[in-house]
């Protein structure tokens, strides 16, 4: 009887092992899933300015152009709104990033609008046929720009 009831101890922890370890690789098989299926957006899902030079070279009539830079935080802090945006209007209104820490060039090509100076991240900028028409710098200009955006 000891015997019997040795084994019947042994199969149920075998049987507790094996649920535990199929729970746990169906719920590794679902992270995987789901990581390789959910789209997150970040700024290199857009095209990326490089050079301040080839700011002039872009065929679009109306653009943005989006000054940012991934240790600030404030770019932090609107990132998902401001990416979410971009990708909503991409088709009506193109967006090329520039990343702060990476362009080269000199910023002193780009004749802003009112004297301004490309000084801070995040900034925001509306290219018309080659001119800057609209500079908006800060999450709260920013942000004001998307909510009145096609009201």
């Amino acid at each position: 009887m000891s015997r019997k009831k040795h084994r019947k101890s042994d199969h149920f922890f075998r049987n507790v092992l094996i649920g535990f370890g199929t729970i746990f690789l169906t719920l590794i098989v679902l992270i995987i899933v789901f990581e390789a299926s959910s789209e997150e957006l970040k700024y290199s899902s857009f095209d990326e300015i490089n050079n301040y030079d080839d700011i002039y070279s872009i065929d679009d009539q109306k653009f943005l152009l989006y000054f940012y830079s991934e240790s600030c935080g404030a770019c932090q802090n609107i990132k998902t709104s401001s990416l979410s945006f971009f990708k909503q209007y991409e088709d009506d209104l193109p967006v090329y990033m520039m990343d702060a820490t990476r362009i080269k060039g000199s910023k002193d090509i780009l004749i802003l609008p009112f004297g301004e100076e490309l000084t801070s991240t995040p900034t925001l900028m509306v290219v018309e046929n080659g001119i800057i028409t609209e500079f908006y710098i800060g999450t709260v200009e920013i942000s004001n720009f998307y909510s009145s955006f096609h009201e």
